[in-house]
């Protein structure tokens, strides 16, 4: 079965070895990372998930055109 593992991931997350150590567990054959190509989590998922063979969708974040979320959430009614 196909499966496609999402990471959006903390940028400062303390332990790339936890993140690399969970990855290569959770990977099955078929599998597909998609990350948002951002330093820390998203960037050693990438990282472990070639290391197993399994193909990288990088999907950076496009803020010229998103809104940015912050505590408050976006107010994407104001443009």
């Amino acid at each position: 079965m196909k499966r496609v593992v999402l990471v959006s991931g903390s940028r400062d997350f303390p332990s790339k070895e936890l993140v690399m150590d969970v990855m290569r567990k959770s990977f099955r054959a078929g599998d597909c990372l998609i990350h948002g190509c951002a330093r820390g989590v998203d960037s050693w998922a990438e990282e472990a998930a070639r290391s197993a063979g399994v193909p990288v969708s990088r999907r950076p974040a496009d803020w010229a055109t998103a809104p940015r979320l912050g505590h408050e959430g976006a107010d994407i009614g104001r443009r």
